[in-house]
């Protein structure tokens, strides 16, 4: 969307500042190919600079496809 930018600066920023209570999982839209397509890289150039969307698109290779919470309750993402 047109905040997507936004919504995962904030979302990176509760990860750093609740690591233990924020978990982020990388969807199909997490990908630099995919990030293109959808808009996320046109934002990040428009506001900032492709380096940016090449620094996410590392955090995106970084994050997990999947969690186990509690040892029992899978968490994946739908589009997987």
């Amino acid at each position: 969307g047109r905040r997507s930018l936004d919504t995962l600066t904030l979302l990176l920023l509760y990860k750093k500042k609740y690591p233990e209570k924020m978990h982020l999982l990388r969807g199909k839209h997490e990908c630099g190919s995919i990030s293109r397509i959808y808009g996320f890289y046109d934002e990040c150039k428009r506001k900032f600079s492709v380096k940016l969307w090449k620094g996410f698109v590392e955090v995106f290779n970084c994050m997990p496809f999947c969690a186990l919470v509690w040892e029992r309750i899978l968490c994946v993402p739908s589009g997987l």
